[in-house]
C-alpha cells in the first residue's frame, strides 16, 4: 500500500491496482502526477489494470487533470496502464464519469461498475484478450 497526499495505492492481485481518493478532495494536475509517481513506485509489472473505489465518496477535478489522467499520464503514453475500472454508487459521480469519459475520450478502455466483483472480472476480461 502506498499513500499520496490526495489518493491511497493498492495491489489487489498480480495485475490490478486499487485507488481511493480522499473524499471531498478537488484532483488538481499535482496531484495527478503525484498519482502517476506513486504508481511508478508500487507498480512491479510490465502492464497493470485500476480500480477506482469512488463509492462514498465525492471528488472533483479540474480540467487540466481530466487532460492528464485521459491520455497525457505517462502510465498510458508508456502503455503500462490498460484499463480503468470506476466503482461509484452516487448518481453525481457517475455523471462525473460520464463527462470523463465522453468529453476527454480515454485512450484506455474505461467502465464504470457498481461493485468491485463486477469490476475485477471485466479487468479479468480485457487481462485475458490483450
Amino acid at each position: 500500500m502506498l499513500k499520496t497526499e490526495c489518493a491511497t495505492l493498492s495491489k489487489i492481485s498480480s495485475f490490478i491496482y486499487s485507488i481511493s481518493h480522499e473524499d471531498g478532495k478537488r484532483i488538481e494536475i499535482s496531484d495527478a502526477k503525484e498519482i502517476n509517481n506513486a504508481f511508478d513506485k508500487i507498480v512491479t509489472e510490465d502492464y497493470f489494470y485500476t480500480i477506482i473505489d469512488a463509492r462514498n465518496q465525492f471528488n472533483s477535478f479540474s480540467k487540466p487533470a481530466f487532460r492528464y489522467l485521459a491520455n497525457d499520464i505517462p502510465v498510458v503514453k508508456e502503455n503500462k496502464l490498460r484499463g480503468v475500472a470506476l466503482i461509484i454508487e452516487c448518481l453525481p459521480n457517475r455523471l462525473l464519469a460520464n463527462f470523463f469519459k465522453n468529453f476527454y475520450k480515454p485512450s484506455y478502455p474505461f467502465k464504470v461498475f457498481k461493485s468491485q466483483k463486477e469490476a475485477i472480472n471485466w479487468l479479468y476480461k480485457l487481462n485475458s484478450t490483450t
